[in-house]
């Protein structure tokens, strides 16, 4: 592969769990599911030691700020880096056969995510070793009468879905790291989802991406969780 690593960015109902399926197809390739967005928490902790560090002359016992300047911003990167891939990898940690780990997540379309949006996705650069992204979108319509989407305010939430893929082809449009695809990609098994795999470096192997869209991915969400707020 072309890539060490792989994250899907989505939202929710995106048909991102098939695309997840098709990517563990790959021999060697490992994407988790989602995790809650984990890693915009380390994000925040590293904006945290990177603001802290403005405290220059704070090298005294006696300055409210003691200590701030030998703050180690790359020792937290690569301690980040290397628990955010022992997590992921987890029960498959000694697995030789892995050359390539990720996940898919579809909470990007919160405010204070989007806000930081292309600066997060920096981060997320420094924590995963040659790193690649995957936008996955869908026809929002479809999206729209969706799982939880289907009870909440469908202009607002449509609102905030198409700003959010204004983000996703911003991004696409600066980073030569990215990939855009949709779910009807997908399903139909077009020239896309072929130029996908060129895109990763791997063979395009029909057999096992029939197999892959032949079996259901979804998840059995709760409604009081997920729901979106009208």
């Amino acid at each position: 592969m072309k890539f060490d690593s792989v994250l899907i960015i989505t939202y929710g109902r995106s048909g991102s769990t098939l695309l997840q399926g098709i990517l563990n197809s790959i021999e060697g390739c490992l994407i988790r599911g989602e995790n809650d967005n984990f890693c915009f928490a380390l994000y925040q902790a590293y904006q945290s030691l990177k603001n802290s560090k403005k405290f220059r002359k704070a090298t005294e016992a006696t300055h409210s700020w003691y200590g701030a300047p030998f703050i180690n911003e790359e020792a937290f990167l690569e301690q980040a880096s290397q628990m955010t891939k022992d997590l992921i990898l987890a029960n498959k940690k000694d697995d030789p056969t892995i050359r390539c780990y990720g996940f898919k997540e579809i909470r990007y379309i919160q405010l204070e995510v989007q806000n930081k949006f292309e600066d997060y996705l920096k981060f997320l650069g420094k924590i995963f070793p040659n790193v690649c992204f995957i936008f996955n979108t869908r026809n929002l319509d479809d999206v729209l009468e969706s799982g939880w989407w289907s009870k909440t305010n469908k202009i607002k939430s449509k609102e905030k879905l198409v700003n959010l893929e204004k983000k996703f082809a911003e991004y696409c449009s600066k980073h030569n790291n990215t990939f855009q695809i949709t779910y009807e990609n997908i399903i139909s098994k077009s020239n896309t989802l072929e130029a996908m795999f060129d895109f990763l470096g791997v063979e395009y192997a029909a057999n096992k991406i029939d197999k892959s869209i032949s079996i259901k991915h979804s998840h059995n969400f709760n409604q009081k969780i997920y729901e979106t707020k009208k």
